[in-house]
């Protein structure tokens, strides 16, 4: 058992979803500058993260409210550790992605 146990798993299963979802939305460790340039780029890349983020809130509260169909209880708590669970691997990527391009030579 992990410690703290439940909210422990939750949190863990909801970072790495958001690990994913930030590698399916294309935000790499190996960066590259879009058509549109680099300031182009940040501004898409924020409101799709918002949006990705918003999406797995969404899913997560989804799954708890949904849980009494099956027999088990929904809880806050669950949901709060989902959501600080999809804020963390979010940051992580965010994180490694600027750092790793930041060392890399401007395109050109």
């Amino acid at each position: 058992m992990l410690p703290g146990g439940d909210k422990t798993a939750h949190f863990l299963a909801y970072a790495g979803l958001a690990v994913l979802v930030c590698l399916a939305m294309g935000l790499t460790v190996r960066g590259g500058v879009r058509s549109g340039g680099l300031t182009t780029l940040r501004v898409a890349l924020g409101k799709s993260l918002a949006i990705a983020v918003a999406a797995m809130w969404a899913i997560g509260l989804f799954d708890e409210l949904t849980q009494s169909l099956v027999g088990r209880y929904c809880s806050a708590l669950d949901w709060l550790a989902n959501c600080l669970g999809v804020l963390a691997g979010v940051c992580v990527m965010v994180l490694l992605h600027r750092k790793i391009v930041g060392r890399q030579p401007p395109a050109g």
